[in-house]
């Protein structure tokens, strides 16, 4: 499980590559700047630790580049490291399991709230699902520098697995009955899980779920994105672990 791939070799994006150069938790192989657009800062950081910066000119940077507007600069890194769930599970476990999610742009959207919400691992199925690209490093703006990843083969199995080692597993479902601000778990070892883009969860990572909540909404509103009901979740969540 722990050989199985995350994705992040290329990241893109001033942000995302200042977190990349700063965290220091993997290996960057050089920098790419676009030429006559030398971020000054990038240069100094890359420098400071050991890292080429390679000038190169604007065509052959966006051959290279595949997200939107990288902002001139990307990095080659090596990949993100996928851990073995049992190394995600503890007494303050919040983790963030993501049910065929393919959106690049949710994804990264949805990584950002994780690090930002304290989360200290999140789940990504091997198929079916988006994993860490270009596109989303250049979103998440560095949050995949502070994530824990687990990459799995399925995620209803990971979800028997984390029960099996006392994580509570949470799904975001719009006709739940359960209000997920007024759920008692939100200070457990717990696992919110959240759902594909227009259908939410699959039929099985539902039935594999403890509890099922949802998020409040006005009558005029069925629901949130995947994103916007991600970051209210996982803020809902930190705000309760925190006290208020």
């Amino acid at each position: 499980m722990s050989e199985r791939n995350v994705g992040g070799t290329q990241v893109e994006g001033r942000r995302a590559v200042l977190e990349l150069l700063r965290a220091r938790r993997r290996v960057v192989q050089e920098v790419w700047c676009q030429r006559r657009a030398v971020d000054e800062e990038i240069v100094q950081v890359a420098t400071s630790v050991g890292v080429r910066v390679r000038e190169v000119g604007e065509s052959t940077f966006r051959e290279r580049a595949s997200s939107f507007q990288p902002q001139g600069v990307l990095a080659i890194a090596e990949p993100l490291r996928s851990r073995a769930l049992d190394e995600l599970v503890g007494a303050d476990a919040l983790l963030l399991a993501l049910d065929r999610i393919q959106d690049p742009q949710n994804l990264g959207a949805m990584l950002r709230s994780a690090a930002g919400a304290g989360v200290s691992g999140v789940i990504l199925p091997e198929r079916r699902g988006a994993l860490v690209t270009p596109a989303v490093t250049k979103v998440a703006s560095g949050a995949v520098e502070y994530l824990d990843f687990a990459v799995v083969a399925g995620i209803p199995n990971a979800l028997a697995f984390l029960q099996k080692h006392g994580v509570w597993t949470v799904g975001l479902a719009a006709e739940a009955d359960t209000v997920l601000a007024k759920s008692n778990l939100l200070t457990e070892p717990l696992a919110l899980v959240v759902g594909a883009e227009g259908d939410g969860l699959a039929r099985l990572t539902r039935q594999r779920c403890d509890l099922l909540v949802k998020i409040p909404m006005a009558p005029s509103i069925a629901s949130l994105n995947a994103s916007a009901a991600t970051a209210v979740a996982l803020f809902t969540i930190a705000g309760a672990r925190r006290g208020g």
